[in-house]
């Protein structure tokens, strides 16, 4: 699931914990709720939610021998990869950890 901005902005608010100028707790009861249909994950760094399902790619770069993609893959963890025309392989080209 990807979401819009503005939805993301108001699931946010709705769950709490979110960097603004009211500093509003988590609602544990709200996050509950919403976990019965998406999955929730709150940011390690905190103020912001996880609420997309992975991965979340961020680039694509399409070239004439395939396309070259920039995603998370985890909640902590995300990789570049190569994945070549007219195959099944997909070669890892680098990677990240927060």
């Amino acid at each position: 699931m990807y979401l819009f901005d503005s939805v993301e902005k108001a699931l946010g608010e709705y769950l709490g914990g979110v960097k603004d100028e009211y500093g509003k707790d988590i609602n544990k009861e709200h996050v509950n709720d919403l976990q019965q249909h998406i999955e929730v994950h709150y940011g390690h760094w905190g103020g912001y939610w996880h609420l997309e399902t992975m991965p979340i790619i961020f680039r694509m770069y399409f070239f004439s021998n395939g396309v070259y993609t920039c995603l998370r893959d985890s909640w902590w963890t995300g990789k570049e990869i190569f994945m070549p025309y007219q195959s099944d392989e997909f070669i890892e080209i680098g990677g990240w950890v927060e």
